[in-house]
């Protein structure tokens, strides 16, 4: 049989909001346990489940995530969700991606707070046909598959827990505290010239 030389590829969407320094020091660590060859943080324009309006617009989420990686060895950005509009569905997403990209292998990245959401997914048994899931250990959260999705194939993998969040970001931007050693120093910038989540 001939070996695999398609191109192992991860797609990590979410909020991004802003995208902070346990997000880059996640996909730095994936890369290296997972065997990934790159890995996409695609900030959505509107995820479906989320029921709070986001901080930032897709644009300014979208500029900040690509300041961030651009030093960073085989993490990328991409607007495929943000072109895409309206709300995003992950099946969708992967299709496009797929089309664009017929030989690579996709894997969608999660946590495990939104592994026992899954079974809410638009669409989630057909996703589940046609890809694999990544799912990262979050405390509290189990790690066992929805009893609803027997076909899921899925790697889990504990990482290390980084003490920063999108929100405690934000918070401390409404209360004038320093971001300095939260989020990559082009993403600093950024937020002070545009003004964001004041």
């Amino acid at each position: 049989m001939p070996a695999d030389n398609s191109q192992k590829i991860g797609f990590y969407g979410g909020s991004f909001d802003p995208i902070h320094n346990g997000h880059l020091e996640l996909g730095k660590e994936l890369l290296e346990k997972v065997h990934l060859d790159r890995i996409l943080f695609s900030p959505a324009n509107q995820a479906p489940l989320r029921d709070r309006p986001y901080g930032a617009s897709p644009e300014d989420r979208f500029t900040m995530v690509s300041a961030a990686v651009t030093d960073i060895p085989n993490l990328e950005a991409t607007d495929i969700e943000i072109q895409a509009g309206g709300t995003n569905f992950t099946l969708d997403t992967l299709r496009t991606l797929k089309s664009n990209m017929p030989d690579a292998n996709f894997s969608v990245i999660i946590g495990a707070d939104q592994l026992e959401k899954l079974p809410r997914w638009q669409r989630i048994e057909d996703l589940v046909k046609e890809t694999e899931f990544i799912v990262l250990a979050r405390p509290g959260h189990p790690l066992s598959p929805p009893t609803e999705l027997p076909d899921l194939r899925m790697r889990s993998f504990n990482t290390r827990e980084f003490k920063v969040s999108s929100s405690e970001v934000r918070n401390r931007i409404r209360d004038h505290l320093p971001i300095q050693e939260l989020v990559p120093p082009p993403v600093a910038s950024i937020i002070t010239q545009r003004k964001l989540y004041r």
